[in-house]
C-alpha cells in the first residue's frame, strides 16, 4: 500500500486561472506560497490545481494573498516544448481546502442570524452551508492527463 498525501498551508500567489474544458469539466490553477519560519525562512511555491465543484468554489473565494489549507496528492509531469527541450514539473492535486475564517466587521454585526464562520477557529469550505456541494472530492485519482 502507498499513500500519496501532502498538506500545505501559505499564501496563493496570484488569482486562480479557472478554465472550462471541453468534456465540461471545470479546472482551476493556482500557486501557493508556503514558508518554513522555524528553519532559514526559505518560501516555496508550489502549484495547485482543482477539479469540478471545488473549482467552482476556488473561482468564487479564493483571491491573490488569501491565507488557505491545501490537502492533496503530489504529481510529476513532463512534456517537451517546441524547441525540443523535455520539461518537468510538480503538481498538487488538491481534493480539499480550508479557509480561515472571514473576520465579520463588529461595527456592523452579522449579516444573517448565524454569523458567517462566528466561532470557528477554521472553517472547512465545505462547512459553508451556501456553497455549492462537498468540496472534498474523489477525483485525484480520475484526473483526465
Amino acid at each position: 500500500m502507498s499513500i500519496n498525501k501532502i498538506i500545505l498551508s501559505g499564501n496563493v500567489g496570484n488569482d486562480p486561472d479557472v478554465k472550462t474544458l471541453e468534456s465540461g469539466k471545470k479546472l482551476a490553477k493556482f500557486s501557493l506560497a508556503t514558508t518554513d519560519k522555524n528553519k532559514d525562512k526559505t518560501t516555496q511555491w508550489h502549484s495547485i490545481i482543482v477539479w469540478e465543484k471545488l473549482a467552482e468554489i476556488v473561482e468564487k473565494y479564493v483571491k491573490k494573498g488569501n491565507y488557505l489549507s491545501v490537502i492533496g496528492s503530489i504529481s510529476y509531469r513532463d512534456y517537451t516544448d517546441k524547441e525540443g527541450v523535455k520539461r518537468y514539473f510538480t503538481e498538487i492535486n488538491a481534493y480539499e481546502l480550508e479557509l480561515p475564517p472571514k473576520k465579520i466587521n463588529e461595527s456592523e454585526g452579522p449579516k444573517n442570524n448565524e454569523g458567517e464562520y462566528q466561532g470557528k477557529s477554521d472553517a472547512k469550505i465545505s462547512d459553508i452551508s451556501e456553497l455549492p456541494g462537498n468540496v472534498t472530492t474523489d477525483e485525484e485519482n480520475d484526473l483526465p492527463y
